[in-house]
């Protein structure tokens, strides 16, 4: 746990640095979505590594790091506690995420040769409703957070719409889209804004609805 939360550290650390690339692209064939009440569902909206990096535009560097692959929220206490209470999101997941979801998994990926950072994650709720809910409390949090003090270096340039919520501090970012039952998060340092969008997008194509 304590090795989890240590590369957990580095991740968020990692969310104000870094450069960003342009790189054009269409989402990748999709296969069937699965039937809301699948056991798999999470499996099939998550990317394999082989799919991301066509997604994103790179070689074997690009891995997944052992230490970050979770089933639930990962919150940095230490962290959380040194910003203002609506800025608690950068480090502390169960704020981006809520209570209320029946699933969950995110996965965070390294690629040394750029060097760059970009995970795939998305809580699953009982209903629309509540996935929606969940993503209404976010972007309040985003905007509360960007008012505070802190907000410059946290959240940076910010812009919602329609399902979409994004967040620029720096050359790093975050990607969210609420899709039906699904709320997913793309962070990304090396990467662009438009390549996480890219991997939000072919995520969400296996969301039924």
């Amino acid at each position: 746990m304590r090795t989890l939360r240590l590369a957990a550290v580095w991740a968020a650390a990692a969310v104000t640095l870094g450069c960003t690339r342009l790189v054009g692209g269409d989402v990748l064939p999709l296969i069937t979505p699965p039937a809301p009440d699948s056991a798999d569902y999470i499996g099939r909206i998550m990317l394999g590594t082989s799919r991301l990096r066509a997604i994103v535009g790179a070689g074997d560097e690009l891995t997944a790091i052992p230490t970050m692959d979770s089933t639930a929220p990962v919150d940095i206490d230490e962290l959380a506690a040194t910003v203002p209470s609506p800025c608690r999101f950068v480090y502390a997941e169960t704020a981006v995420f809520g209570s209320g979801f029946t699933r969950f998994r995110k996965i965070s990926y390294q690629d040394p040769p750029r060097p760059g950072l970009i995970s795939q994650g998305v809580a699953v709720y009982p209903d629309p409703d509540a996935a929606r809910g969940a993503f209404d409390a976010l972007v309040g949090t985003v905007a509360a957070c960007a008012d505070s003090p802190s907000g410059p270096g946290l959240v940076g340039e910010w812009a919602v719409g329609g399902q979409w919520l994004h967040t620029r501090p720096g050359g790093c970012g975050r990607s969210y889209q609420w899709k039906a039952t699904a709320l997913i998060e793309v962070t990304h340092c090396g990467f662009s804004e438009s390549i996480a969008d890219l991997v939000v997008t072919n995520m969400s194509a296996g969301i039924p609805g």
